[in-house]
């Protein structure tokens, strides 16, 4: 109810949870102390046939996640079964692995950007936008490097490899395929955010696949007029030569500006 649409009932259960805990850190930190069961609780309510309840635990959620480790989420190995609606959909445990839970999250906050309610696809953005971050971080091997000791920063090594393995799996097969345009573009973002930190040897077994995906990804983006167009010149003439190069400095222009999409077709060099 932290999470509520309604503003009244938001501001009184705040004012509950914040005489609880003491609010701020002391409220993370008892967050914490149960986090796995509280997340698992919140993820299936985003599943909730009441729209407020999907709202408030798309928000909720999508603060609680915030800077968690591989480790807090359950840690384990990677997860690349082809089949992830059945994966994702096994009852929950202490023992559910790190990888189980981020493929939930994002399953959570796709589903959220498709849905019906305006109130609940707002809420849906914000964790997006916390699963986009969380995943880039749980992929990162060189995060906070310099203050780790040995031992720590294999760790890490170990599951920036395990997490950047689930999610690239997940949004190379799943991912990219959605139909709502808010899904796959916060998709696309999160691919793009692992491969420009990612070990390269991690990206070499799915190379072919990235850059395929990237290459449908940017037919996608791009605006229909010049697919209208491109299909009904002939190849060869000025006319085509010209419009292609224009959509080549286009999409150019465009991602440079927002993203680094270039970055994974320089692996292939």
């Amino acid at each position: 109810f932290v999470g509520s649409p309604n503003k009244q009932t938001r501001e009184q259960m705040n004012t509950l949870w914040n005489s609880l805990t003491g609010g701020g850190e002391e409220g993370r930190t008892a967050i914490t102390a149960n986090f796995r069961p509280t997340m698992d609780a919140l993820i299936e309510e985003t599943s909730s046939k009441f729209w407020r309840a999907r709202v408030g635990a798309c928000g909720a959620l999508a603060q609680i996640i915030v800077g968690r480790s591989w480790k807090e989420i359950g840690g384990g190995s990677a997860v690349l079964d082809e089949n992830y609606d059945l994966v994702i959909s096994k009852t929950s445990s202490e023992r559910t692995s790190g990888g189980i839970r981020l493929l939930r999250l994002w399953r959570s906050a796709l589903r959220a950007l498709d849905d019906v309610r305006t109130n609940v696809r707002e809420s849906g953005e914000s964790l997006a936008r916390s699963v986009r971050g969380l995943t880039i971080q749980l992929c990162n091997p060189t995060l906070d490097l310099a203050q780790e000791s040995k031992e720590t920063s294999q760790e890490r090594e170990r599951d920036s490899i395990a997490a950047s393995a689930t999610a690239l799996k997940f949004l190379l097969q799943s991912g990219l395929k959605q139909q709502c345009a808010e899904a796959a573009g916060i998709c696309i973002s999160t691919l793009i955010g692992i491969i420009d930190i990612a070990r390269p040897a991690i990206l070499e077994a799915l190379l072919s696949d990235v850059i395929y995906a990237l290459l449908m990804a940017m037919s996608n983006l791009e605006p229909a007029a010049f697919s209208y167009l491109a299909v009904r010149q002939e190849r060869g003439t000025s006319d085509y030569e010209n419009l292609t190069r224009l959509r080549l400095q286009g999409l150019y222009l465009y991602h440079n500006r927002d993203t680094h999409m270039s970055a994974p077709f320089s692996l292939s060099n």
